[in-house]
């Protein structure tokens, strides 16, 4: 554009549509006067009406927007309410686990950072015909056990799930052994996976 004659352009848009409006349709009736040929105010009515076009889909476009951002913060308003309002009855509901939980994806990231550190703890207590194994659960749905033959490398899980403390293990000393020293460890477990770290292992003598 020629800056001899940016001075009397209006700056902003919506000036300048409403200055092109009028030189389009002022156009056609003066054009004529001014000596401008039939061809000349075709192009000028061309040219004023494509550019208020363009200026009128952008405002068009800047009101949705504006309407656009409106009912998405109202939605964020009212709709997550109604959402974090029913969640917080789910997690209070009976049949609620921490994997169902992770699954709708309604627990904080600061408590998944929790579960993935959880680690019980096991205390043994002997008697005549088995071993007692006590834990505390912390708020969890339930603790896996598991026991081998210290410094063996396997270890067999006695129970998944178990959700009362404490747990007595029944398993009798290896064939032809008459005593065996069991170590225990423990997982924390949350309907049917395993959740957190190992507990230490911690064991015991057991037989006679």
């Amino acid at each position: 554009m020629n800056s001899n004659y940016k001075h009397y352009l209006p700056s902003n848009d919506a000036e300048l549509q409403q200055w092109t409006n009028t030189f389009h349709e002022k156009i056609v009736v003066l054009g004529s006067i001014v000596g401008l040929s039939a061809t000349q105010i075709t192009e000028l009515e061309t040219a004023s009406s494509e550019l208020s076009s363009s200026l009128q889909k952008v405002k068009t476009k800047k009101q949705e927007q504006k309407e656009a951002i409106s009912a998405k913060d109202l939605a964020k308003k009212n709709q997550l309410k109604v959402i974090t309002s029913i969640a917080a009855n789910i997690k209070r509901a009976p049949g609620y686990t921490e994997n169902l939980g992770q699954e709708l994806g309604i627990v904080g990231s600061s408590t998944s950072t929790e579960k993935r550190t959880l680690t019980p703890t096991i205390k043994l207590t002997r008697y005549p015909d088995y071993i007692e194994v006590a834990f505390v659960k912390q708020n969890q749905p339930g603790i896996s056990i598991y026991s081998r033959v210290k410094g063996s490398e396997d270890w067999k899980k006695l129970i998944g799930g178990a959700t009362k403390s404490p747990y007595n293990d029944y398993s009798p000393v290896q064939p032809g052994q008459s005593t065996e020293v069991r170590e225990y460890k423990a997982r924390f477990w949350d309907n049917g996976v395993e959740i957190g770290q190992d507990s230490v292992g911690v064991y015991t003598v057991v037989g006679s």
